[in-house]
């Protein structure tokens, strides 16, 4: 979790080893929050698996610099949308 002005701004959602998300407020992106808190959640889970839109292409390229790969890709029954399943193993 990211505290700025006494309020969360940014939070990482976990479910075990499955990175759910990073969220961070709007008016506070592009300021290192979503990187910090990755960071934080790599020193305790040494493998995370993700996915991602693939027309999210921001979010795609920000976990690919963030050490993440892409290890398939499939169609979210859900929405239709195809996505890349992510995946991390720390070295």
């Amino acid at each position: 979790m990211y505290e700025e002005e006494q309020a969360v701004r940014g939070f990482a959602g976990l479910q075990g080893d499955y990175l759910a998300g990073i969220f961070v407020e709007q008016k506070f992106r592009s300021r290192g929050i979503g990187k910090r808190l990755l960071d934080e959640v790599k020193k305790t889970h040494p493998k995370l698996t993700l996915h991602v839109y693939r027309k999210n292409k921001g979010a795609a390229a920000f976990y690919e610099r963030e050490g993440f790969r892409i290890a398939g890709e499939g169609v979210d029954e859900a929405t239709g949308e195809v996505e890349y399943t992510m995946s991390y193993t720390r070295k």
